[in-house]
């Protein structure tokens, strides 16, 4: 999904700064909220720092995509990837 909407296109990144491990957190816009994107289609967690969201509109449209069953929210069994790591380090 995310190679289909950036994909030989030019994007613009907003950075918010870089989390503990030295990734850079932002935003990508081709010209829309390719995060948003990620998000309402079931793509993507939306972040959260310390267990803590850190956009709640972006919580909201994980909720609905959640609701909807849309993409990863089709897996009753899906596993965040923060918990994902944790146990298969």
């Amino acid at each position: 999904m995310l190679t289909m909407l950036t994909a030989n296109k030019w994007v613009n990144v907003k950075s918010h700064g870089s989390d503990r491990y030295g990734r850079i957190l932002g935003e990508v816009y081709s010209p829309d909220s390719i995060n948003e994107k990620m998000v309402t289609t079931g793509m993507a967690w939306a972040y959260r720092y310390h267990g803590k969201p850190t956009n709640e509109k972006y919580v909201t449209l994980e909720n609905k995509a959640r609701s909807e069953k849309k993409g990863i929210w089709s897996d009753p069994k899906a596993v965040e990837p923060w918990k994902w790591r944790r146990a298969n380090k």
